[in-house]
């Protein structure tokens, strides 16, 4: 039985300090899907391409010039978009 490739989109978003590298987070998510294991069936060798990249700007402009600017601690939303593809091991199809 031959398993078809899968192809999953991906939406990660989380809120991030501002000077985290979002290479970095884009890696981990990486390193965390490079295998699909389901608990029945084949294991799936995937791949992740996409981009992580943040929303808005690191620091907003005060909206009335009498209120205090934004602490630089403030956390920052940030985003993974991408497509996860998946095939099947080649030793799976031989075992199947």
């Amino acid at each position: 039985m031959v398993h078809p490739p899968l192809v999953i989109p991906v939406l990660v978003t989380t809120d991030l300090p501002p000077q985290t590298d979002l290479a970095e987070l884009g890696r981990h998510i990486a390193d965390a899907i490079t295998v699909l294991n389901p608990p029945a069936g084949p294991i799936y060798s995937g791949h992740l391409n996409g981009r992580a990249f943040w929303l808005g700007p690191a620091c907003p402009p005060p909206i009335e010039s009498d209120r205090s600017a934004p602490i630089a601690g403030q956390l920052r939303f940030a985003v993974l978009l991408g497509v996860l593809t998946a095939a099947a091991s080649p030793k799976v199809y031989a075992a199947i």
